[in-house]
């Protein structure tokens, strides 16, 4: 793939999406289409990208830290989030290290760190994770995973890494890992919480908020297809569901099942934490996906990071869609609530196309998010809140959501782009103190938006005037304290610290 320019071009109106912006941002083939089959080494390298770090800052004596942070007072709350657009896995290590330390002032709390899939093939993850630490030392944890892209200070990009690292000295932090979610999702649950509960009784900081990454859905794969979206025959659609219920539980190759996992943490640990986070995924394949725990790389895993401190937080969600008129219908449905199998006693897909007046000849596997996350069903969640369950696919007469449904009735929802686009000012205010700003954003939306991301970036960048990190997940979760656990996709969310 060649280097590129990219000029983004401004869309006509904010109520609608204009066709050639969908998928790919102006000017330059969408990295979702990445020839995977490449064989030759091409490099988009960041400022600074491959610079080789000879030894740990923080292998200083005690005394020329001493020294070095006397000359440069440092601040006692960092947020500092850094890019690679290295192609390279190592030399994008380098560069991140590189960045952190140039930028950070203390030893840092905590990393997090997010990818993009395509390093999988160029290097690696674990080189990443080695040259990060390089230069810090074992103790700093971090944390993160693949995602479809990610937006910051910096721009928006659906090939890279970036990561954030805090510190505060009002702030403690523990980490746990659990094993084969998609098996058996209570056992995994009962292993992560085994290192985070004790640092939890004896913290004495007033507040707690957990950081949770955890494998998202994958889809078995059939040899000439990228992905499964649509299957016409009822038979084969049938036998699909079927088939990927036993995948999930004997190959952990399926469905998440993210809720129970998180559910069954939110019971152990009270109402008074909060948590937030997202679920890994590829370049929306749905074919696989990673998560990292300080120098792992896993699969079918949960990470929890919890930060105990004495700054407060807060966990906004939103999504931007609205209720086409009040009137519900009755559902059936199958796969753990992933799929909703009728509607009103008809086909869930026949009665969805139906009310919008839409042809089967629209759905089509290629423009099949773009088209129809704008008008997706939507359901009342355990606090009365209107929630958005979006079609991943069809399946026969299958309407295959990407997270679990509540209930047993149906809405319609709507948006336009304006809509979808002002979910941003739902999250923060016009003025922002200085703090953690750390969001999950679907990666449906990174998919259907294509250039209108950057506008996104824009208005977050402009109101925030400070380091941020957006990661685009599979599916996106958070329980504010004293609230019920939301699992959800196809929303904007943010965890606010300070």
């Amino acid at each position: 793939m060649a280097d590129v320019s990219v000029t983004v071009q401004e869309p006509a109106s904010e109520d609608e999406l204009p066709e050639e912006l969908l998928g790919s941002q102006a000017g330059e083939k969408s990295d979702y289409q990445l020839d995977e089959s490449a064989t030759e080494k091409n490099h988009l390298v960041g400022v600074g990208a491959g610079k080789p770090l000879e030894q740990s800052p923080y292998s200083e004596t005690a005394q020329k830290q001493q020294e070095k942070e006397s000359q440069n007072p440092p601040d006692d709350f960092e947020v500092v989030v850094v890019t690679s657009r290295n192609w390279e896995a190592r030399e994008a290590g380098q560069e991140i290290a590189r960045k952190l330390h140039e930028k950070l002032k203390h030893q840092p709390k905590f990393i997090l760190l997010f990818t993009t899939i395509h390093y999988e093939k160029y290097g690696g993850f674990q080189p990443i994770l080695d040259e990060i630490y390089n230069v810090f030392p074992e103790e700093v944890p971090l944390v993160g995973g693949t995602v479809a892209g990610f937006m910051n200070q910096e721009g928006v990009y659906a090939r890279g890494a970036s990561a954030m690292a805090v510190y505060s000295e009002k702030m403690d932090v523990a980490m746990g890992i659990g094993h084969d979610i998609k098996r058996d999702q209570k056992r995994a649950a009962s292993e992560v919480l085994k290192k985070i509960v004790e640092p939890l009784a004896q913290s004495s900081r007033k507040n707690v908020v957990i950081i949770d990454i955890i494998s998202g859905v994958t889809v078995p794969s059939i040899p000439g297809m990228k992905r499964i979206v649509v299957i016409r025959n009822k038979i084969l659609a049938n036998l699909s569901m079927l088939i990927l219920k036993i995948s999930s539980i004997f190959f952990q190759k399926g469905i998440g099942r993210e809720e129970v996992v998180l559910n069954e943490i939110k019971n152990k640990i009270g109402k008074t934490v909060g948590l937030f986070g997202g679920s890994t995924m590829d370049n929306v394949v749905f074919s696989r996906s990673y998560e990292f725990a300080n120098k792992s790389v896993l699969k079918n895993s949960v990470v929890l990071l919890t930060l105990m401190s004495d700054i407060n937080y807060e966990i906004k969600g939103a999504h931007g869609f609205k209720q086409r008129d009040d009137k519900y219908y009755s559902i059936t449905t199958g796969a753990w609530n992933r799929v909703i199998a009728t509607i009103d006693s008809e086909s869930a897909v026949k009665e969805y196309l139906n009310r919008f007046n839409w042809s089967y000849d629209l759905v089509n596997e290629n423009t099949f998010h773009r088209r129809f996350i704008f008008n997706p069903v939507g359901f009342l969640d355990s606090e009365g809140k209107l929630q958005p369950f979006v079609a991943g696919g069809f399946f026969g007469g299958n309407y295959v959501g990407g997270g679990p449904i509540q209930g047993n009735k149906i809405c319609y929802l709507q948006a336009t782009g304006k809509d979808l686009l002002e979910t941003a000012d739902q999250l923060i205010e016009e003025t922002n103190p200085k703090g953690v700003y750390f969001f999950t954003y679907c990666g449906s939306r990174l998919e259907a938006f294509g250039a209108w991301n950057y506008k996104v970036q824009e208005r977050l960048a402009s109101r925030l005037k400070q380091d941020f990190l957006v990661i685009s997940t599979t599916g996106e979760n958070y329980c504010q304290p004293g609230g019920d656990m939301k699992v959800l996709t196809v929303t904007f969310n943010l965890l606010k610290i300070a």
